[in-house]
C-alpha cells in the first residue's frame, strides 16, 4: 500500500467509529436521556447483562432465558462491567463499527485489490444504516461484524487453502449465530459457497482436501452450535 493508500484506509477505519459516535452524541444532546438508545427489547437485554456480570448466569428471577441469544447480552455485560451499560454498548458498537470497516477493506483487497477494499472500507464508513444501528441496544453491530469476519476469513482459505483459516470463518459464522436466530444459517451457507467456488476448478487431489476441510468445518460448527 501506497502512503495515500494508508491514509485512506485509516481514515475510513477512524471515521467510522467516529460517526457512529457522533450521531449517538447528538441523540443524547437532543434529548438527554440514555432511552433513546432504546428498544422494546433492550431493558431485557440490559437485564441480562446485569444478570451475566453480577451473578454469572443467564436467567431473570431464577428462570433461564430461552427466547434471547446470548451473544448480545455478553456485549452489554461487559458494558456492565465498565459501569455503563447502555453508554459503554454503544462505544462498543462505534469500534465495532471501525472494525467492520478494516474487515471490508480485507474482503474487498481479496476479490479486487486495494482500490476495491479501501472503497468497501469507505461505504461501510458511511452507510447511514449502520450509523443508526449503532445508536440503539440492537444485535445488528455485533452480527454484522462476526458475518463480516467469517467472509473475511473464508476468502483467504480461498487463496491459501489453509485449514485454519476456513476455522476462524467457520467459528466468527457461528458466534453470528449467538446475536441472531437467522444466522444459524451462516456455517451452512458458508461452506457451500467455498465449495461451489473452488471444487469445480481443483485437480483431483485438490477436491479431496478441499471435501476434507469442509467436513472438518462442519464437525466444528456442529459443536459450537
Amino acid at each position: 500500500m501506497t502512503p495515500h493508500e494508508r491514509r485512506w484506509l485509516l481514515a475510513a477505519v477512524a471515521g467510522s467509529a467516529g460517526l457512529r459516535l457522533a450521531v449517538a452524541g447528538a441523540a443524547i444532546l437532543l434529548r438527554h436521556d440514555p432511552a433513546i438508545f432504546h428498544v422494546p427489547d433492550s431493558a431485557r437485554y440490559l437485564a441480562l447483562g446485569r444478570a451475566i456480570a453480577e451473578h454469572g448466569a443467564y436467567a431473570l428471577d431464577g428462570r433461564p432465558e430461552l427466547f434471547r441469544l446470548p451473544g448480545f447480552p455478553l456485549l452489554v455485560a461487559v458494558a456492565t462491567v465498565l459501569g455503563a451499560p447502555t453508554g459503554g454498548t454503544i462505544v462498543i458498537h462505534a469500534l465495532l463499527g471501525a472494525l467492520t470497516s478494516w474487515l471490508c477493506f480485507v474482503c474487498g483487497r481479496a476479490i479486487g485489490g486495494v482500490r476495491v477494499g479501501l472503497w468497501a472500507a469507505t461505504l461501510e464508513a458511511i452507510e447511514p444504516g449502520q450509523w443508526a444501528w449503532s445508536a440503539m441496544l440492537v444485535t445488528e453491530p455485533l452480527c454484522t461484524a462476526f458475518v463480516i469476519a467469517s467472509v473475511a476469513a473464508a476468502l483467504r482459505y480461498l487463496a491459501t487453502e489453509r485449514w485454519r483459516w476456513l476455522a476462524v470463518a467457520t467459528i466468527a459464522a457461528a458466534a453470528a449465530a449467538y446475536e441472531r436466530f437467522v444466522a444459524y444459517l451462516m456455517p451452512a451457507a458458508l461452506l457451500l459457497a467455498i465449495v461451489w467456488i473452488a471444487a469445480p476448478h481443483a485437480s483431483v487431489a485438490r477436491r479431496a482436501r478441499l471435501w476434507r476441510h469442509a467436513a472438518g468445518a462442519v464437525v466444528l460448527a456442529a459443536a459450537l452450535l
